[in-house]
């Protein structure tokens, strides 16, 4: 979910995944995503442009959501892409429809940088909508424009 180049879904798809849907809102990065799985010759991949789940229509076990790294003012001299800009609503938006087409047992994993604040943060997010959050990699980048805190996190839901 928000593939952009499709580079983490090629990586998956070259790992032991069986199945990789690649979904972006982005005209550019599905035509983008197609042109590497060409390139790299994956199988078993589909791409589509859609607005989050829209198009899904199946269950799976990993999700992986690439969301907005930043709030939705753009911070000045950093050029951000209009698409990594939000104000916290579309990672609600996804929080809420995961829970629909992730598998019993199943994970989200989700990469964020502090740039972005609380309201787009996983760690925060995810527990106030219902997600057990477990942060796999923290790491402070010191150095180049944009300066701040990354992690890697990982959801899944609270069964009984």
């Amino acid at each position: 979910m928000g593939c952009g180049a499709g580079l983490q879904g090629a990586v998956m798809s070259l790992g032991r995944a069986s199945h990789v849907t690649f979904v972006d809102v982005s005209e550019a990065a599905v035509k983008n995503t197609a042109k590497n799985i060409r390139k790299f010759g994956l199988k078993k991949t589909l791409v589509l442009k859609s607005n989050l789940f829209k198009k899904i229509t199946a269950v799976t076990d990993v999700i992986v959501f690439n969301h907005p790294f930043f709030p939705a003012k753009p911070f000045p001299k950093i050029p951000i892409s209009k698409s990594m800009l939000d104000e916290g609503t579309l990672i609600q938006r996804f929080l809420i429809d995961a829970k629909k087409y992730l598998k019993k047992g199943g994970i989200i994993i989700m990469p964020y940088f502090d740039l972005a604040g609380q309201k787009n943060d996983p760690e925060v997010q995810g527990q106030k909508f219902g997600y057990f959050v477990k942060v796999g990699y923290r790491r402070k980048i010191n150095t180049g424009l944009q300066r701040g805190e990354v992690k890697i996190i990982q959801l899944n839901l609270n069964y009984e």
